[in-house]
């Protein structure tokens, strides 16, 4: 492998991990603000199925966490299995995790629990 190889690939790498810490800081500093400043009334912002309102959670709810031990468990997966669907090209990330919170989010809009409100990553982990 080349010197210039070994660089684009230490670049690429990166790049990927700008990416994807950049999105775990994101959740991390949401659900922080959401607990100590506004004592989790942000949650309200997730999916509510079936009602109007509840389609803006599609954007919000992979932000969102019922706390620290749901954002944990959410982090780590996202860590890896997004890194996975870099591997092949990093910008397959985005285009990868916008499809899949507009479709995991509208199915959970469809078909969630009624009168409940849907929040966490996991939409964007198990699509």
């Amino acid at each position: 492998m080349t010197r210039q190889e070994k660089q684009s690939i230490t670049s690429e790498l990166q790049t990927q991990a700008i990416i994807l810490g950049g999105w775990v800081a994101l959740m991390w500093i949401v659900e922080l603000v959401d607990i100590f400043i506004f004592g989790r009334k942000l949650d309200l912002y997730g999916i509510i199925p079936r009602n109007p309102i509840g389609l803006r959670g599609i954007l919000f709810a992979p932000f969102l966490h019922g706390g620290f031990s749901h954002l944990i468990s959410n982090t780590i997966p996202f860590l890896v299995l997004g890194w996975f669907v870099m591997l092949q090209e990093t910008s397959d990330f985005f285009v990868v995790t916008t499809i899949t919170m507009l479709v995991g989010g509208l199915g959970v809009w469809l078909l969630g629990a009624p009168n409940s409100v849907h929040i966490g990553a996991s939409v964007l982990i198990f699509g």
